[in-house]
């Protein structure tokens, strides 16, 4: 079994390339010569999520990339790194600029979630289109023992226990809560996973526009089959 896992590892290693950003190595994955789709990942996972999205995206004539968060995966696991929503959201715009991405399409899935928005709130320019899947929009309602799974080959092997991964820190109303009064609900409770986003920034560049494709779900205080609602940059 160990020599099975072994193998799947070596085999995605060999697929990407590593890279440095923000002093920090990573692994990316990375195909395609279109407009780039970013692909961030949960926890505790990593770039082996979209092991079969990014091949996918190259072949619709896209860029598919996907990269290691610090902590997870193939990236390194320095201590004294920020593991909080805003360090791992700082963390991601420099490995977007160490690999030269302008403007991309940027796609979150778990604790991705907080973390892309943060980045997509701050360089509301640079998105072209935001795609949440299964994601959460409320960051301080997030508790480590709530994780679910396991982790997959990549960040298995290589992560201690109890070692570095997401967290929420700080408390700063945006630190804690970077999309703070724009979680979703469905009847009269809180939907953590209501969300496909598809809209980039609008016209007027100064926030971007998600909107819920969930039957009969809320965005804000509206109410309809595609209701939307501007996020506001700081």
């Amino acid at each position: 079994m160990k020599g099975a896992v072994q193998k799947v590892i070596s085999a995605h290693e060999a697929a990407g390339t590593r890279f440095e950003a923000g002093g920090v190595g990573s692994f990316v994955l990375e195909q395609g010569d279109g407009d780039p789709v970013v692909c961030l990942h949960g926890v505790p996972v990593s770039s082996f999520l979209y092991r079969k999205v990014v091949p996918e995206l190259a072949q619709r004539g896209l860029r598919g990339v996907a990269f290691d968060f610090p902590g997870l995966g193939l990236a390194e696991r320095p201590r004294d790194f920020d593991y909080s929503w805003s360090g791992l959201a700082r963390w991601t715009g420099e490995a977007i600029e160490a690999l030269g991405i302008e403007r991309c399409h940027l796609v979150v899935h778990d604790i991705g979630g907080p973390v892309g928005f943060e980045w997509a709130i701050r360089n509301p320019e640079r998105v072209m289109s935001l795609t949440a899947l299964n994601t959460l929009v409320d960051a301080a309602s997030f508790h480590a023992g709530a994780r679910r799974g396991a982790p997959d080959p990549a960040t298995r092997q290589a992560l201690p226990p109890g070692g570095p991964g997401p967290r929420c820190s700080g408390r700063g109303r945006h630190a804690r809560r970077p999309l703070s009064g724009y979680s979703t609900g469905c009847g009269s409770g809180r939907s953590r996973a209501p969300l496909a986003i598809s809209s980039g920034p609008p016209r007027s560049g100064k926030g971007i526009s998600i909107r819920s494709k969930s039957r009969g779900a809320s965005v804000g205080s509206k109410t309809s089959r595609a209701s939307s609602r501007t996020l506001p940059t700081w």
